[in-house]
């Protein structure tokens, strides 16, 4: 390495990099004349991104020269780079083996960015977004061939995302819904896979008085998450509709009463919520996280109640003094799902992000190890080694990787830190807790049933609601089931499903509605529960030969093979313990599916 230059006299003209869009530095105000050589380019972007902290010349090798003979190329690149800075080149140090860029007094655009966004300022947000908006960071560089960029895009990316839904937010509680409306419209179309954001927009639309536009998102929300996710428009999406269409019955909503408010059922049931149901599940899960299980599987079909179980359990273990991480797969925008290298990234980075971990993956990444070594290396050795106590990774949202070509790998690799509690027990394996959620409706998706990942660790499946926990939750509900009679009946319609109980209950609590018209509408698909039954048989409906088998159910009462059956209840569809006992988890998706297989 060249010696230091830390005496020359600083430039007369500033300078200037900016990174987002086209690459470009400036010296006073004009183009560096002798910066063009591509390795030089390379060293200088990399360098601003870090801020002026100095990185170790052989981690800045391995980084940006992976080849034999990478610390030649950083040297020569040095070398230069300090020629094309002229009256700059002091800017560029080496202290302890190690190289940085000294950013007193020049002006980088991330730099501005990333200090906006930790201050959280408005104004400052709004700065930062308009400095996003030139360009993609490095725009045209092949992030296959500089893989570092990749953690560095997603970083502002997710940065960016933060800050369109801040301001927008800031907007709203000021009571401005038209000035959030760009910023939401910007932010959906960047991370569409997130429901909150289109509802939040399709809110400040109807709040504004553009009830045309709103009517448009709902339909292009729709197309999204139908045609791209292949699930479900967001219930809230649907609530909102109702708000525009007078004619829709969920414009007769009542007021909550007693003081009580009452949510409609979309979801995770928040921690405070007095709706929630405990079971047997949640202290065996509670009790699983206390012994450190290695890995704790939380499995049952779509509604039951598994993500809420999640986060109160993950909640539980953080009160006791563990380090948690909650993983939403299903908050994990497209490019993340692009290979097994991205998803791992998007992992690590999850990790440090959320623990704060004084290291970043891009830092210590290494493209000859390989996306499951390198995730594997840095959750040992960056996150388990670094912390005090337990570490607890809930994973939600699992069975998307189902439908993934990288997911046996990913699998295994999660199946290898059960081993390596015994295999390698000074790398704190025995400190770390899987716990991984995931639909049994993935089963639908699995001809060999034998090939399914999930068969390591502590497997606690969320049973249905039983008569007395439907009787509970409806005195919660201020008992608008004003019978043990009508309790029974309810049951008997909508079975045990968390889902059905909870939403059925809700209906009959806050609309101007008798148990007659819920039975009424029940299984139609424009009634309560329409968006849940669709969602059922989106799920049948690709497997034919399934198909066949449930319309051979429902007309002869045939039973289904072991196989079929066993598919057809993990789907949430059927109970009972062996094919000649089968029988409807529910009237309401007998009712339902008659009328549409």
């Amino acid at each position: 390495m060249e010696p230091e230059m830390a005496s020359m006299e600083p430039a007369i003209g500033p300078l200037t990099i900016n990174l987002f869009g086209t690459f470009e530095a400036r010296s006073g105000g004009a183009s560096i004349p002798g910066l063009h050589k591509r390795d030089g380019i390379r060293l200088l972007a990399f360098l601003a991104l870090e801020h002026g902290r100095p990185i170790k010349t052989d981690v800045l090798a391995q980084t940006l020269w992976a080849a034999s003979g990478s610390l030649d190329s950083l040297h020569q690149a040095t070398s230069n780079l300090r020629r094309s800075l002229a009256d700059h080149a002091f800017r560029l140090q080496s202290p302890k083996g190690s190289l940085l860029l000294d950013l007193l007094d020049v002006q980088v655009d991330v730099e501005r960015f990333d200090t906006a966004i930790v201050q959280e300022n408005v104004d400052g947000l709004k700065g930062a977004i308009e400095l996003y908006r030139r360009g993609t960071l490095l725009e045209g560089w092949d992030e296959v061939k500089d893989r570092w960029i990749l953690p560095a895009r997603e970083k502002r990316k997710r940065a960016y995302l933060c800050a369109l839904r801040s301001v927008a937010s800031d907007s709203l509680a000021n009571g401005d819904p038209s000035t959030a409306v760009p910023y939401l419209r910007s932010y959906v179309s960047l991370n569409p896979a997130d429901e909150h954001g289109w509802r939040d927009l399709m809110n400040a639309l109807i709040l504004s008085g553009e009830r045309a536009a709103a009517l448009n998102v709902h339909e292009n929300c729709s197309r999204i998450f139908l045609n791209r996710f292949k699930i479900d428009p967001p219930a809230e999406m649907a609530d909102l509709l109702r708000q525009i269409r007078p004619d829709n019955s969920a414009s007769r909503v009542s007021p909550p009463r007693d003081g009580c408010e009452l949510n409609v059922p979309r979801g995770v049931v928040l921690l405070e919520s007095p709706f929630y149901v405990l079971r047997p599940t949640d202290q065996h899960f509670a009790d699983a996280l206390a012994r450190q299980e290695s890995v704790v599987l939380l499995k049952g079909p779509r509604q039951t109640g598994k993500t809420s179980l999640l986060a109160r359990g993950l909640q539980q273990a953080r009160a006791a003094g563990a380090n948690v991480v909650l993983s939403d797969l299903q908050s994990l925008s497209e490019e993340h799902w692009a290979s097994t290298e991205s998803f791992c990234r998007a992992l690590a980075q999850d990790l440090a992000d959320q623990l704060d971990l004084p290291v970043s993956p891009a830092d210590v990444w290494n493209p000859a190890r390989g996306p499951n070594r390198n995730l594997q290396r840095y959750l040992s050795s960056h996150a388990l080694e670094h912390l005090d106590g337990p570490l607890v990774w809930g994973l939600d949202e699992v069975d998307r990787l189902f439908s993934y070509p990288f997911s046996t790998p990913v699998f295994a690799l999660f199946r290898s830190w059960h081993n390596a509690r015994a295999l390698e027990p000074q790398r704190h394996w025995d400190r770390l807790t899987l716990a991984m959620a995931y639909a049994t409706e993935a089963h639908l998706l699995i001809e060999d049933l034998n090939q399914s990942p999930f068969n390591i660790g502590l497997q606690l499946t969320l049973q249905d609601f039983d008569l007395e926990q439907v009787a509970d939750l409806n005195r919660r509900y201020r008992s608008p089931l004003d019978s043990q009679e009508r309790i029974r009946s309810f049951f008997q319609l909508v079975g045990g499903s968390p889902y059905l109980v909870h939403r059925g209950i809700y209906e009959l609590a806050t609309r101007h509605m008798d148990f007659a018209s819920l039975i009424a509408e029940s299984a139609l698909e424009s009634g309560c529960f329409g968006d849940h039954l669709q969602r059922v048989e989106r799920a049948l409906v690709h497997d034919k030969s399934l198909c066949a088998v449930v319309r051979s159910f429902l007309d002869l009462g045939s039973p289904p093979s072991a196989k079929s059956f066993y598919r057809l209840k993990s789907a949430g569809l059927l109970i009972g313990e062996e094919p000649e006992s089968a029988a409807w988890r529910s009237e309401v998706y007998r009712a339902y599916l008659n009328t549409r297989l």
